[in-house]
């Protein structure tokens, strides 16, 4: 693929989109009060919770002045393998900058794809080398290109990175924390995962032109898998509602549920991490953060490849990147500063 494939991209929704949006908003009916008396967090959000957000994407967002703020990045469009990939790009002002590649998911299909792809984006614009940053679903694209493309990925720092213990240890006091945290999870948190690793046509079609449901389906991660503190930051409300206009807008719920459909389970996880190879062979770091949805140990990680750096966070949480970012930029930097040649 040469340069002249990769052109410049401008989020630009019509604004007959946007009055429509705007209309099924003023037009839902939410129910008014708890479905089930005192229901509190034991059946999803609370009432109160949905009630406050749909308020606020009624009545107080603004998707013009979003679209700008987005904008003010500069995105690009990509011709891979007959796909269009949208990026941001920015490039450094000095010369020996370590290029970093960020990801956090996502497209629907396997991740390996995903790596394969994102490999050949890296060398298109001119990075023979570069280090990864990941969480969430990134974190196994980061980990397929620390196993298998290790010509060109150099270093990988993960903030999620499920691992299994050493089998008959006495846990730590930080591991009795989060495996507490990890088996209220599993137990209490997944059937999200379950739906979409299973139906996903039947969540995406209920979902796909209803921004509400995407607003409770999204909103619901960023309420349960956050550190409590993030959500109380009127920052918070702002980026739930961004993702779900986002998700409706681009008509890409349901092709974002395909990435539970394809690929390895939650329950597998820290089995596929052991596996050889998945083992990262390149440096890697990794920052456990308390009130991630499975926060590992560093004799847990490091069963998982060649962990060079282990810091653990008392805040942030699932979203590490837009909850703590100077504390991830602070790990990557100290990551890059340790082991790039």
């Amino acid at each position: 693929m040469s340069k002249s494939q990769i052109r410049p991209f401008k989020v630009d929704i019509p604004d007959d989109e946007i009055e429509r949006l705007q209309r099924k908003l003023r037009d839902t009916r939410l129910p008014g009060r708890e479905i089930v008396p005192g229901a509190g967090k034991n059946y999803g959000p609370e009432y109160q919770w949905a009630a406050n957000l749909y308020d606020a994407w009624n009545n107080d967002y603004d998707w013009k002045e979003v679209q700008e703020e987005i904008n003010a990045f500069p995105h690009f469009i990509a011709d891979i393998e007959d796909l269009n990939i949208h990026f941001l790009h920015a490039r450094a002002e000095r010369s020996d900058a370590i290029p970093l590649l960020l990801v956090h998911g996502w497209p629907g299909w396997t991740l390996q794809d995903t790596a394969r792809i994102f490999d050949i984006l890296m060398k298109n614009l001119g990075y023979d080398r570069y280090m990864v940053q990941c969480g969430d679903w990134g974190h196994f694209v980061g980990r397929e290109l620390g196993a298998n493309y290790t010509e060109s990925c150099r270093l990988v720092h993960c903030n999620f990175a499920p691992s299994p213990l050493p089998d008959g240890v006495e846990y730590t006091e930080r591991e009795t924390a989060v495996a507490a945290r990890v088996d209220d999870w599993v137990e209490n948190h997944i059937g999200y995962a379950v739906c979409m690793r299973t139906r996903p046509h039947t969540i995406g079609i209920a979902l796909h032109d209803n921004p509400i449901g995407i607003m409770m389906w999204v909103g619901e991660k960023y309420n349960e898998a956050a550190d409590p503190k993030s959500q109380k930051t009127p920052f918070w409300t702002k980026a739930i509602l961004t993702t779900a206009s986002l998700y409706y807008f681009t008509n890409c719920v349901m092709p974002s549920m395909l990435t539970y459909y394809e690929n390895v389970r939650h329950h597998n996880f820290a089995e596929f991490a052991m596996q050889p190879e998945n083992r990262i062979q390149v440096p890697f770091g990794y920052t456990s953060c308390f009130w991630d949805t499975e926060p590992s140990s560093k004799r847990a990680v490091e069963r998982t490849g060649n962990l060079v750096f282990y810091k653990e966070r008392n805040d942030g949480g699932h979203f590490a990147a837009l909850e703590i970012p100077e504390g991830i930029i602070e790990d990557v930097r100290a990551l890059a500063t340790q082991e790039w040649k």
